[in-house]
């Protein structure tokens, strides 16, 4: 299992051979979770990042609070372009690394937490925030392009001993066909 401080890029082979991307949670817009590419064992550790936080997650363990999700324990990588690309629930980011060493290519801070996957889209990072904003980023320096306030109004209250949104986009974005 993959640790929720640090992640590896587990590669059989280099990653300029790779034969397809996975630019959004569950691979593509249907979350079907597969790949035509076939794995070449032994796999071995390509690079390794760690986090110098924890996730946060959103509520507390399941088991003490059963009606609620569990889904932001770890983060949720996507890979595409040549980027492994991630947000973050504790330090209210999203990064991008290079795909082959691991270096870190940009990260982007928004106001709260983002606690599932961007989706990288013709050039373009999309995710949302507990700040109640949907971002675009360029995918390939993290510079913002535009963001949208999802929210009736852009009002924060305490919620889990963090200012956030009224109306915290806890869902991943997904472009279909440019919409």
């Amino acid at each position: 299992m993959i640790s929720s401080m640090a992640f590896l890029i587990l590669l059989c082979h280099l990653p300029s051979e790779l034969e397809a991307d996975w630019p959004t949670y569950a691979a593509d817009i249907r979350r079907s979770n597969e790949t035509e590419q076939a794995l070449k064992l032994p796999l071995k550790a390509a690079w390794r990042f760690t986090s110098a936080q924890a996730p946060a997650p959103a509520w507390p363990e399941p088991v003490k609070n059963l009606n609620r999700l569990d889904f932001d324990y770890a983060p949720q990588p996507v890979i595409a372009e040549g980027l492994v690309c991630f947000g973050s629930s504790s330090d209210d980011a999203v990064r991008a690394l290079d795909l082959k060493t691991g270096e870190k290519r940009w990260h982007f801070i928004t106001g709260g937490p983002v606690r599932f996957a961007p989706q990288i889209y013709e050039g373009k990072a999309y995710f949302g925030s507990d700040d109640g904003w949907v971002y675009c980023v360029d995918a390939g320096t993290g510079e913002l392009v535009w963001k949208f306030n999802a929210a009736p109004i852009d009002e924060r209250f305490l919620g889990n001993g963090r200012m956030i949104s009224r109306w915290p986009i806890r869902t991943s974005v997904l472009v279909d066909k440019g919409v």
